[in-house]
Parts: structure tokens; C-alpha cells; sequence
């Protein structure tokens, strides 16, 4: 499905900078709340890399969590996409979100996520805002 319409400057193929991916995402009732999600890149990526990502939503007092474990299917013609040619967890971690008040009419909402990757051993500690 890589269709490369454009040329560079020798003439020969170039896809361009942008990866199309396509998936879908099934979550699961109330009572079993698990979401189950599946990506494939259809462009620009050789080696058509997936990922697949399982997670679950926790609540602690007023603080929402999300549970969450993301795996790459690996690809030898394009291992550099997720570092990895092999099915490998690139991701695993934790989000919340939660509203702080600032005063009685305006609240903050924050997220604050926590992300390990196993895989490049690297930490992401990220932390969000909304206005």
C-alpha cells in the first residue's frame, strides 16, 4: 500500500514526511471497562510497523486513573520506527486527571502521566493543563 507519487530532487521515489496509520478501538462495558486498541501504518513506512495498546481506568477518591500497556509488533524492513524488529512493550505507564480548585467557580483540570518505555529504557513524566 506505500505509494510513493512524489520524486525528489534526483528523480527518484519519495513518500514525503507523513506516515498514514489507520486503526480501530473497542472498549469493553462498564463492568469490564478494559479498551483494547490496534494501529497498522498503511504509508510511508515499509515495513507497515503496528502497535496495539490495552488499557484500563481506575478511580482513586476524586483522582481518575489510567492503566495502560502498549506493544509494537516489530518490523525488520523499518526496525527504527519503534526501535525494535520483534514484538517488544514500548510502553507502559499511568495517567490521571483531576480538577483543582482554584477558586468557587474555576477549577484546573490536570493530567500527569508517567511513561516507561522498557524497550529504550527511557522515563517520560509528562504534565498537562487545560484553559
Amino acid at each position: 500500500f506505500n505509494n510513493y507519487d512524489a520524486v525528489d530532487e534526483d528523480g527518484n521515489p519519495d513518500p514525503g514526511a507523513h506516515t498514514i496509520e489507520i486503526g480501530a478501538s473497542v472498549s469493553g462495558p462498564a463492568s469490564a471497562p478494559i479498551t483494547l486498541s490496534g494501529y497498522v501504518n498503511v504509508h510511508n513506512d515499509a515495513g507497515n510497523n503496528t502497535y496495539f495498546e490495552i488499557s484500563y481506568p481506575v478511580t482513586v477518591g476524586e483522582t481518575a486513573l489510567n492503566l495502560f500497556c502498549g506493544v509494537a509488533g516489530g518490523s525488520e524492513e523499518n526496525p527504527d520506527y519503534y526501535g525494535t524488529d520483534e514484538v517488544t512493550a514500548t510502553n507502559i505507564g499511568v495517567s490521571a486527571e483531576r480538577e483543582i480548585a482554584v477558586s468557587e467557580s474555576f477549577s484546573l483540570p490536570v493530567t500527569v502521566a508517567l511513561i516507561v518505555n522498557p524497550k529504550s529504557e527511557i522515563t517520560h513524566l509528562l504534565v498537562g493543563l487545560s484553559f
